[in-house]
């Protein structure tokens, strides 16, 4: 049995500059085959260029994947989610 990820992750990031120009096949697919647990990715606009999200089961596993991303990105800002309202379609009261 699998075991449960408790821990919902949220990750965005900015890419290198001088990376930008490897874009299509460059920082994010390297990161994405590098974290296979990264569950939804986005490229986004403004100051920031992508968010990422992922679940872990405690803030070991938290510590080793944020890790394991940032070392791709120029610069990272996280944030665990404290409560779920809605979810795939689902709202939780």
């Amino acid at each position: 049995m699998a075991e449960e990820k408790k821990i919902t992750v949220f990750l965005i990031g900015r890419i290198t500059p001088y990376k930008h120009d490897e874009w299509q096949k460059g920082p994010i697919q390297r990161i994405l085959e590098a974290v296979p647990q990264i569950e939804e990715c986005y490229e986004i606009t403004g100051e920031w260029d992508v968010i990422f999200k992922y679940r872990v089961k405690d803030m070991d596993e938290y510590h080793k994947l944020t890790w394991t991303i940032g070392k791709h990105l120029e610069r990272g800002w996280g944030a665990i989610v404290s409560k779920t309202h809605k979810e795939g379609g689902k709202i939780f009261k």
